[in-house]
Order: C-alpha cells, then sequence, then structure tokens
C-alpha cells in the first residue's frame, strides 16, 4: 500500500507545474514571482533530503520517519486548500513550499522501506 500512497502523491496538482503556474499567474503575480517561488520550492525539496537523514537519526524508524514526513505534507497542503476556497494566492504558495520538504522525506523513507522489505526475488515485478 506505501506503492499506492506515493503513486497518489505524485498525482496531486500542489506543485509548481503547470497547472498551479497558470493559476497563480491569473490570480496577477508576476513571472518572475512565479519562478523565485518555484526555485524555492525545489529549495525545499533538497531541504526535505537533508532532513530525512537528521530524522532518521533521531527517529531510528524508517515508518515514524515516513509518518512525520506525510503528516508534515498534509497539514502544509491544508494551508494551501484554505488559500483556494479564499482565493488568495500566497496561501497557495505558503503551503506548497514547505509541503516539499514531507513530500521528499516520505518519498525516501517509502523507498528505503521497498528496499528493506520486499524481497529481492521479487522486486522489479509489476
Amino acid at each position: 500500500w506505501a506503492g499506492v500512497a506515493l503513486a497518489f502523491l505524485y498525482c496531486n496538482v500542489m506543485t509548481f507545474g503547470g497547472l498551479l503556474m497558470a493559476y497563480l499567474n491569473s490570480c496577477g503575480l508576476t513571472w518572475e514571482v512565479i519562478g523565485l517561488c518555484q526555485g524555492a520550492s525545489n529549495f525545499a525539496g533538497l531541504l526535505g533530503t537533508c532532513i530525512f537523514a537528521l530524522l532518521q537519526r533521531f527517529l531510528k524508524d524508517v515508518r515514524a520517519t515516513a509518518l512525520c514526513g506525510i503528516c508534515w505534507q498534509f497539514m502544509l497542503l491544508s494551508v494551501s486548500m484554505f488559500g483556494v476556497l479564499m482565493k488568495n494566492p500566497w496561501f497557495i504558495i505558503v503551503g506548497v513550499i514547505p509541503s516539499r520538504i514531507g513530500l521528499w522525506i516520505y518519498v525516501i523513507a517509502s523507498t528505503q522501506l521497498f528496499q528493506q522489505t520486499v524481497p529481492e526475488k521479487e522486486r522489479g515485478k509489476v
């Protein structure tokens, strides 16, 4: 089920992809501001990989680390959804950028779980 959850994470529109960038531009944000926010979002993803290592060292359990990451992402995407309902692009940005930290913590943790729990003869099968 971790794989299904991971697939759903990649299907969300709360990333700085074309759809969100077009929406932010239609709300009046300039392309320069959107580009800076996209860069900050990418940096947050890199930061998530560093935080994963720190959390893993502190918690010593991959499942607990994954849970922390997914809870962080859910909490911040809730802020973004509030921004969508209020039609406030800044709430969306404030939620999406740091949510990438939680996404990458969860992605790395679930990959590590796959590597540790799936028998070698089962790996790579669809």
